[in-house]
């Protein structure tokens, strides 16, 4: 009788085992879409709509559906047009798609060919029109294909999708994440803050930016090792109360950590070394001395330097560079498009949460017609705050701007990145407050 019943466990435990398995993989998979809001409950009610014919989408009225397990608002509404029709999905309140909410859903339907009207759906990654999963139909196949762009930028594309776009209708989107999980890194779009949430880089930018209101600004200004406002050509004394440029800002911040590990402030003199091995061609060499077209290159590179020798006194000047990312092309010297930062930044915020960046900002100017010039020094703080949110913080010359600031004044540049090891301690000069007062 016990041998029955053993045998009888055995065989229950032998057949289930395989099921437990499975669940347990399951579960394994991280649901990256569980931080994307849905709209399911909306698509699942108007999935006759979504697949009529495209002649069938006139009159369409407004509603509101209540998502009953994640208890949000969807607002469904139309834009019908003789040769497009969207319909929305929208997390946010209004008929206003512009200023779309993550996890948002549009679905553009166009007349009809091959009997399939659903030309693309779009579902939002992000708090920005411009980010987004685009889905369309693969004609050949009868399957589906998706684009993956980031703030305007195509990131990924050509990726397969094992369904025919009606079912992609109602579908979760943690089921799209699962079918093409082997091509994409679902965590970098979707970032799960608890996994790469760093506060130094944060909470650095937040000490600097009060201060801010009490820097001046004067050309080829910068302070020296002993914490005096000279001008950086001739490290003379400036005249007056004294400022700062941009190349004398950076330094202005990365003094601001050099003191505090050292008790020192870095040296001009130094921050000027040049690398002519590592830069600069025959014709470049003639202008050296006049021009100085890649100052701001050996400057950031050399302020990053002073930070990582601190603790690795054999660090080499390429190794400060920002080179080598997974989805944008570095350009020896010269960086990246201006254009791309924001998507640069992202990545680096999410691929490498702990640092910040200098950036020398290079184009080709009428002065010296084919020789790419770095003109201007930037200090930028991305981050990933804790509700896995995506921050850029931009500082040029002693004031905070914007990307579109930046591309406005330096039309068709690139940039060069430099990193650096973040630090919440800082201890800039030229700050004398009251130490009560300092501790903010």
């Amino acid at each position: 009788m016990y041998i029955r019943k053993t045998l009888i466990l055995s065989l229950i435990l032998f057949f289930s085992l395989p099921i437990a398995l499975l669940l347990a993989a399951e579960e394994r998979v991280p649901k990256h879409s569980e931080r994307l809001p849905s709209t399911l409950a909306a698509r699942e009610k108007y999935k006759e709509l979504i697949t009529s014919p495209f002649d069938k989408n006139s009159g369409i009225l407004p509603d509101v559906v209540i998502d009953p397990i994640e208890e949000s608002v969807i607002n469904f509404f139309a834009e019908v047009t003789a040769r497009r029709v969207n319909l929305y999905f929208s997390l946010d309140y209004g008929l206003d798609f512009s200023n779309v909410k993550k996890g948002s859903c549009q679905i553009i339907k166009i007349p009809e060919k091959d009997g399939n009207s659903i030309g693309e759906i779009r579902f939002y990654l992000k708090d920005d029109p411009q980010s987004y999963v685009s889905i369309y139909p693969d004609s050949v196949s009868g399957e589906s294909r998706m684009k993956i762009y980031l703030y305007g930028f195509l990131m990924q594309e050509n990726i397969k999708i094992p369904l025919p776009i009606k079912e992609i209708v109602t579908a979760p989107f943690e089921r799209i994440e699962n079918l093409t999980s082997s091509y994409v890194d679902w965590g970098f779009y979707l970032p799960d803050p608890s996994a790469i949430y760093s506060d130094d880089v944060m909470r650095l930018s937040g000490r600097i930016i009060p201060l801010l209101k009490f820097l001046r600004d004067a050309d080829d200004g910068a302070m020296d090792k002993d914490a005096n406002y000279v001008y950086i050509n001739s490290l003379e004394p400036q005249e007056g109360e004294g400022g700062l440029n941009c190349s004398g800002f950076a330094k202005w911040v990365i003094d601001g950590i050099y003191y505090t590990k050292t008790e020192t402030y870095t040296d001009i003199a130094v921050l000027k070394k040049k690398y002519e091995s590592l830069r600069g061609s025959r014709w470049t060499a003639k202008i050296e001395d006049s021009q100085d077209p890649f100052f701001g290159l050996d400057w950031t590179r050399n302020l990053a330097l002073a930070i990582a020798r601190l603790n690795k006194p054999e660090v080499e000047p390429a190794e400060v560079d920002v080179s080598d990312l997974e989805f944008h092309s570095y350009v020896q010297n010269v960086g990246y498009p201006l254009k791309d930062l924001k998507t640069v930044l992202y990545e680096l915020a999410v691929r490498s949460p702990d640092y910040f960046y200098l950036g020398s900002i290079n184009m080709i100017t009428e002065d010296l017609p084919g020789i790419r010039k770095h003109l201007h020094v930037i200090v930028m703080f991305p981050f990933i705050d804790s509700f896995g949110e995506f921050h850029n913080v931009i500082l040029s010359r002693n004031k905070e701007v914007s990307l579109k600031e930046l591309e406005t004044a330096y039309p068709e540049s690139f940039i060069h990145l430099v990193k650096v090891k973040a630090d919440a301690h800082f201890d800039p000069p030229g700050m004398k407050f009251d130490p009560t007062i300092r501790r903010f």
